[in-house]
């Protein structure tokens, strides 16, 4: 039996139907031979160019990361890959012109391709956000540098790259009484819209709930959430279904039951905001090897009367709920690397705690753990707003933009659309000339 080989590829589009060409792609690269074993969130973002470029040419990319497997070596594995994105090629046009499909192979068993060079110890490619914010989506303990020295968590947390891509999140809540948007989806048609309109809007995570947290809200029973929660799964899957490259779907429960009747629906993540402490829960994350996120809070649903003291450190508090957390996850034997931190805004902290969580998340990265924030249309945002929650929509993408920044790995929001353009016209501003890409291989 020949030998297979991992290979880590970089997929871009930024010209037509970008999200069926990147598809079409990865389909052309299993049909030569590449079993296609990961595939990554699509990340958007302004295309790299050097100065002086030609304005037509700045069209933002819909990239991907994809690991997978070939018994093929490195060369005849380049020539396949170089074959299927020249048939994309219109004759005469320019390495940063335009295009349907970009290919390139970024590791070749987990170390540089034959032909790239390591600049400063660190391949130069991971310092790309488009390969850098996917790659740690899916794997974020892959090596970096030939050595293994560095993973790609590792780089990104000392990473100085100016646009770190978030991966977004958007909130389906089936609830008849969300603080912000009961009501709104509660027949079966409504969630599907809803669905449709994020994927369209380029959400990367959907995030259904069925029991509201806010304060003083009623906690259910584990079939009376599961009763909500059935269908809207079966309306969000059928959006998925019809949809290249889709979304990965996302349950928000604490009822351990409910966890694992959704992983038993083929459910991609669990988002627990009790913060993974149950056994039961804890078995399920470890026996499923799905990505759980594991969000402090002191009561749920929030009691106002109960928090962590108005004189306390919010970071520290929760730095230290971490530390404890990590212990616990290791000693049951959880992979790390499959756990998401979210500081629970708006979960038994103040207001001026709020903003002093969402002013520190580099701070919160240096945990090890990617960090998630759901600050969507809280409470905290009223301090500067005399408008209902359902109306903070611009608060919200104001704080985003901050977060975004500060190299956020997932924000969880109401409104994707209204996120995802602004981000991009955001990241636009940014300084992003390409200065060298000589170590693309095909």
């Amino acid at each position: 039996m020949k030998q297979r080989t991992d290979v880590l590829l970089s997929l871009g589009s930024n010209f037509g139907d970008r999200k069926t060409h990147l598809n079409t792609g990865l389909d052309r690269l299993a049909r030569a031979g590449c079993l296609i074993q990961q595939i990554s969130p699509i990340v958007e973002s302004p295309a790299q160019l050097p100065p002086q470029s030609p304005s037509e040419w700045n069209r933002p990319f819909l990239n991907l990361v994809a690991i997978g497997e070939t018994v093929k070596d490195f060369d005849a594995f380049q020539r396949d890959a170089k074959a299927i994105q020249l048939e994309y090629s219109k004759p005469g046009m320019s390495k940063w012109s335009p295009r349907e499909l970009d290919i390139d192979i970024i590791h070749w068993g987990k170390k540089a391709p034959p032909n790239q060079q390591l600049t400063a110890g660190v391949l130069s490619v991971f310092t790309r956000p488009y390969v850098l914010t996917p790659l740690l989506h899916i794997a974020p303990s892959w090596p970096v540098t030939d050595q293994g020295d560095v993973t790609a968590f590792e780089l990104s947390v000392r990473s100085t790259i100016e646009l770190h891509i978030p991966i977004w999140m958007g909130i389906l809540n089936v609830t008849p009484d969300s603080f912000s948007d009961g009501g709104r989806y509660e027949t079966p048609e409504s969630v599907r819209a809803q669905a449709d309109h994020m994927i369209q809007n380029g959400v990367n995570i959907i995030d259904i709930g069925a029991e509201s947290t806010r304060p003083n809200a009623t906690a259910l029973s584990d079939d009376e959430e599961w009763k909500r929660l059935l269908p809207a799964i079966k309306q969000v899957k059928e959006s998925c279904a019809n949809t290249f490259l889709a979304p990965e779907i996302s349950v928000d429960t604490y009822h351990p039951v409910n966890a694992e009747r959704s992983l038993n629906q083929g459910i991609d993540i669990i988002n627990d905001v009790s913060g993974l402490r149950d056994d039961h829960m804890l078995a399920l994350a470890r026996e499923s090897g799905k990505t759980f996120i594991a969000m402090h809070s002191i009561t749920v649903p929030v009691d106002p009367k109960i928090s962590i003291g108005a004189r306390e450190d919010a970071c520290r508090v929760f730095e230290t709920w971490v530390d404890e957390s990590r212990r616990l996850w290791e000693n049951k034997g959880l992979d790390l690397d499959k756990i998401v931190i979210d500081p629970g805004i708006g979960f038994g902290k103040s207001s001026l705690q709020a903003l002093d969580l969402m002013r520190s998340v580099k701070r919160l990265r240096k945990s090890g753990h990617r960090v998630l924030i759901g600050h969507s249309r809280k409470r905290f945002l009223k301090a500067f707003s005399n408008l209902e929650s359902s109306e903070l929509d611009l608060e919200t993408i104001g704080a985003s933009l901050n977060l975004c920044a500060q190299s956020v790995d997932i924000l969880r929001v109401h409104d994707v659309e209204a996120h995802t353009r602004a981000y991009l016209s955001w990241a636009h501003l940014l300084d992003n000339t390409e200065v060298d890409k000589s170590e693309s291989v095909v």
